[in-house]
């Protein structure tokens, strides 16, 4: 998969914009049991569906370089309806359509390929959502090999990582916290008497960069915008 492919699978899973749902198909009754599944290393887990939600490309820095801050610790705080085994179960189930290899195994492009799949067996107008019932799940490539309760648990999985990696990434994590007298006021530069307060340093390449926010406004800006209002005459009715 090219990097172009990577970026527009990182639109599909950032923006929401899933296309259209594929027909349900009839589900195997040969379906594997991934009910002794072995145990995943959580964070390994969550660290490469976190690079494969928001990916690192030449000129666009993603979640892997935030790594060394602890991006995924940060994750894994809250990941409420996602347990140990459910994680278990999408790392192996991966094996069904990449040849025996568990979604840690699987190549950069594949573990794209494999998330793709997972979004496909979403109808279009329930992700996001509380989960389908379980006759609408058996859908596309996944409900050629898997039961419902699987794609239920790969959905499961995909949409709660999904979610945190997204917020903790676009709430401009690490610089995401401001520093704080015991009191709980801000900390505020000596003789500083605007009390502009922007956790941003811009020494690390955060969701706010990458998404061109700016931040609250610089006393510098908001001297501008007071000027500009200031001249609006206005009338009463």
């Amino acid at each position: 998969m090219a990097e172009k492919s990577r970026r527009e699978f990182l639109k599909q899973t950032g923006a929401g914009a899933l296309g259209a749902g594929i027909l349900a198909k009839t589900l195997l009754a040969t379906s594997s049991d991934f009910s002794n599944a072995p145990q995943v290393d959580k964070k390994r887990l969550v660290a490469a569906l976190g690079d494969t939600i928001i990916p690192t490309a030449p000129g666009y820095s993603g979640y892997q370089p935030l790594e060394q801050y602890g991006i995924t610790d940060e994750v894994l705080k809250a990941l409420p309806g996602v347990s140990q085994q459910d994680l278990n179960v999408f790392n192996a189930s991966a094996g069904e359509f990449f040849g025996g290899k568990s979604f840690l195994d699987l190549t950069v492009e594949q573990r794209g390929e494999f998330l793709n799949l997972i979004v496909a067996s979403f109808p279009a107008d329930t992700f996001g959502s509380p989960a389908a019932p379980d006759k609408r799940l058996a859908t596309g490539k996944l409900g050629t090999k898997l039961d419902a309760g699987t794609i239920k648990t790969l959905q499961t999985v995909f949409r709660g990582v999904r979610t945190r990696v997204l917020t903790v990434f676009y709430r401009n994590f690490p610089e995401d916290h401001i520093a704080r007298e015991k009191s709980g006021l801000p900390l505020l530069a000596p003789g500083d008497q605007h009390q502009i307060v922007d956790p941003n340093t811009k020494q690390v390449v955060t969701g706010w960069d990458v998404a061109n926010f700016p931040g609250p406004l610089s006393w510098e800006e908001e001297q501008e915008r007071r000027a500009k209002w200031m001249t609006i005459q206005w009338f009463k009715d």
